[in-house]
């Protein structure tokens, strides 16, 4: 649900770009981040994560980065790690 093929067959575009430059598809890229925001709380809790750096072509898309962070906030606070750019 995370890497751009995911998410360009989420919905249905030629690719991840295309997803991001379209209005209409913010609940699939919401989805996204909820996901990677979902694996990061559950490495934490598991590992004890302290940071966490997020990139790549989607994790640098714009607005992707303050998505997970907003997701990640509705963990309990000790699985929300530092999140920073890649």
């Amino acid at each position: 649900m995370a890497g751009g093929r995911a998410i360009t067959e989420a919905a249905g575009l030629p690719d991840a770009r295309a997803v991001f430059d379209h209005g209409s598809f913010e609940p699939v890229i919401d989805r996204s981040a909820a996901a990677v925001a979902g694996l990061i709380a559950d490495l934490t809790a598991i590992l004890g994560l302290d940071r966490v750096a997020v990139g790549g072509s989607i994790g640098f898309a714009a607005g992707y980065l303050p998505r997970v962070i907003s997701h990640l906030g509705l963990e309990p606070s000790l699985f929300q790690p530092q999140i920073v750019p890649a």
